[in-house]
């Protein structure tokens, strides 16, 4: 299914850019997004943490970081779509006011690039602030049901020592009130392990 916060995202208005590697886009998220029509525009776009920023291709309507490795369409079906997918793909371009990633901390070797995906995405989405050279920069949201806490513990701590984001957690008092607002009365052993942790870059 298409991540859960991508839909309510989007059945809230906002415009929701939801990545993945190809293989999930092309069989999951693509197929969730045009099942489910919402208010505001869904894209569902390649995103693979391993490739250096610097090679990310925004203009590329099928993937950021590995161009033409979508699906083939044919030329009726490409023309028809062309107008609908530019219309989603420019309302889904950088800066953004939030980033939100889930169950996305699960192995020491990808977790530097995880962060440093983050990080890249947060700092293309600085706006100048009130103050003279103050830049302010979209908060990330890491919510994960923590199976490995050492992993965990890890990650976070290089958020910030490495990466340069204030980290800290969403207090659980918080996160249940919103879920039985939203219809969610999950029991006590349900919680067990979920946390949501909030980033937010302090320095480039």
């Amino acid at each position: 299914m298409l991540p859960l916060h991508s839909l309510a995202l989007a059945s809230s208005g906002w415009n929701v850019l939801a990545t993945d590697i190809s293989l999930i886009v092309d069989t999951v998220l693509k197929p969730n997004v045009a099942s489910n029509p919402q208010t505001g525009a869904v894209q569902a776009r390649e995103l693979d943490w391993s490739v250096a920023p610097l090679a990310w291709k925004w203009n590329d309507s099928l993937s950021i970081t590995s161009p033409g490795s979508g699906p083939s369409e044919t030329s009726e079906e490409s023309d028809r779509s062309k107008p609908a997918r530019a219309a989603d793909m420019t309302s889904t371009l950088p800066p953004f006011d939030l980033i939100f990633t889930s169950d996305t901390i699960f192995s020491a070797e990808l977790a530097p690039h995880l962060l440093r995906t983050i990080q890249h995405l947060a700092h293309i989405s600085g706006v100048s602030g009130s103050k003279v050279e103050q830049v302010l920069y979209p908060p990330a949201y890491l919510a994960l049901e923590n199976r490995d806490p050492l992993l965990v513990d890890k990650t976070l701590r290089q958020a910030n020592d490495v990466w340069g984001f204030e980290v800290s957690r969403v207090p659980h008092i918080k996160v249940s009130s919103a879920m039985r607002k939203g219809g969610v009365n999950w029991e006590d052993e349900e919680w067990e392990g979920v946390e949501i942790w909030r980033l937010q870059l302090a320095r480039p």
